[in-house]
């Protein structure tokens, strides 16, 4: 049998108050606020802010030219110098350009930003486009001898 429009409006109503009713109830017993206190007492990773630092820029002319200096450590996370290279036969570190990251102290005036701001890690990166046809870098990876020296 079915339920005339009147009764029909009247079960609407009566589930109606019925669920909001039990909403209300469940939002009075759970423990909200002490849901909101742990989710906030989780700290949130900080985001990473890579620059990037390439000691050839030093030879652009004008307002290319850029230097150590020129660096705001304050709006880096880590600075990435590159580069460095690998030597072909003794497979150690060498740098790139002697003249800038070593005799111009590239190196160290990229590393002294960590002065200005102590958080701040500095990386050096290995390799580079003109790097990219020798096969030194697999030579490292397949000596165990080799690999333990570099690190």
């Amino acid at each position: 049998m079915k339920p005339d429009s009147q009764e029909a409006t009247r079960m609407i109503r009566h589930v109606t108050s019925f669920q909001l009713t039990m909403v209300v109830v469940i939002l009075a017993i759970c423990p909200w606020d002490s849901h909101f206190k742990m989710a906030s007492a989780v700290e949130t990773p900080q985001r990473k802010i890579v620059c990037y630092f390439t000691s050839w820029a030093f030879y652009r002319v004008e307002e290319g030219k850029f230097l150590p200096e020129n660096v705001d450590p304050s709006l880096c996370t880590h600075i990435n110098y590159a580069f460095a290279f690998l030597d072909s036969t003794s497979l150690k570190i060498v740098a790139s350009d002697p003249w800038a990251d070593l005799d111009n102290q590239f190196y160290k005036k990229v590393n002294d930003l960590k002065l200005l701001n102590p958080k701040l890690k500095v990386l050096l990166s290995l390799g580079g486009w003109t790097e990219s046809g020798s096969d030194k870098y697999s030579r490292l990876c397949a000596s165990a001898s080799a690999r333990k020296a570099f690190v």
